[in-house]
């Protein structure tokens, strides 16, 4: 039985990103990667020059699934207060159900934010707008910076999900972890 080619391309996106996490990124040969997509050696050049060819198309798979996603909560016709808290939820769950890809981000890429500072930006535009919103439809308040709020929120997601996840697990839920820092996040700015 064949394989397509673009079933080649994804066992080669997912055996790289399997080994890279396990072996690290400069211990992982290209023949280990086809090895492991059970592949021959030459399939790998058929689809990428190299291996940061490889994880560059990861990144880009991986953050595209996650804007797209925002995209379409930022999108929605719903208050800025529901689009929050699903913003928060769909981040989160997305880290919990990725955390291979998380976890070889950030042990091996040497400055992900510089790699990938446009997607970062639109992160940070759409958060920005619902907090906007969210002060256009006076739910929250308008004394705190959009610029600082955005921050806030964006490292609070990223570092608590990190050390929930990764660094040091914690036995929650993406559901549960999304509700506290919603919760933590959402009375910072709630208009009282």
């Amino acid at each position: 039985m064949s394989v397509k080619k673009s079933d080649k391309y994804d066992l080669l996106l997912n055996s790289g990103l399997e080994l890279f996490a396990k072996k690290g990124y400069h211990q992982t040969k290209i023949k280990d990667i086809t090895d492991h997509a059970c592949l021959a050696a030459g399939t790998f050049y058929l689809y990428f020059k190299n291996k940061e060819e490889l994880i560059e198309e990861l990144f880009k798979r991986y953050l595209k699934q996650l804007l797209d996603i925002s995209e379409k909560i930022h999108d929605s016709n719903t208050d800025a207060y529901s689009k929050l808290e699903e913003y928060i939820r769909v981040h989160i769950q997305f880290f919990y159900e990725n955390k291979i890809f998380f976890q070889f981000y950030l042990e091996h890429i040497p400055n992900p934010v510089k790699n990938f500072k446009k997607c970062r930006e639109r992160f940070m535009e759409l958060t920005k707008n619902i907090i906007q919103q969210g002060q256009i439809e006076n739910v929250f308040t308008e004394k705190i910076s959009i610029g600082v709020a955005s921050n806030c929120l964006r490292g609070m997601i990223t570092t608590t999900a990190t050390n929930a996840f990764l660094i040091d697990p914690i036995d929650i839920t993406p559901q549960e972890l999304s509700d506290n820092i919603f919760q933590l996040f959402i009375n910072g700015i709630k208009k009282c």
